[in-house]
């Protein structure tokens, strides 16, 4: 509940280095926090792998660096057409602090339009 009340203030704060984004739903990612760029879709090369009820998982490789990276991508108006905007946060927040051999570790997350 107290994050919750603060994420509006942290917007405000991070202004200058967020895009502006129509409805942005999330948090600023820790490496935004830290002061990089936010990342942008355009920026990847992405083939898709797999095709979910929810979003498609793609395969991409970073177009500057060359480095390739799993990336999930949900649609932001199945987001909030489906009231998910608290869960994923709460998604988000729980993938940033798991760290487990068997689970995928995130590395950072962007929002787009």
């Amino acid at each position: 509940a107290e994050e919750e009340e603060n994420f509006p203030s942290t917007i405000e704060m991070m202004k200058s280095i967020l895009p502006p984004l129509k409805n942005r739903i999330l948090y600023p990612s820790p490496k935004v926090l830290e002061g990089e760029r936010e990342l942008k879709a355009s920026e990847f090369n992405m083939v898709p792998l797999d095709i979910g009820g929810f979003g498609t998982v793609f395969k991409a490789e970073h177009k500057k660096s060359g480095d390739t990276f799993a990336i999930k991508q949900i649609p932001k108006m199945k987001i909030i057409k489906y009231g998910m905007t608290e869960n994923m946060r709460s998604e988000v927040n729980i993938m940033y602090n798991l760290n487990h051999k068997n689970i995928i570790r995130l590395l950072n997350h962007f929002e787009d339009n």
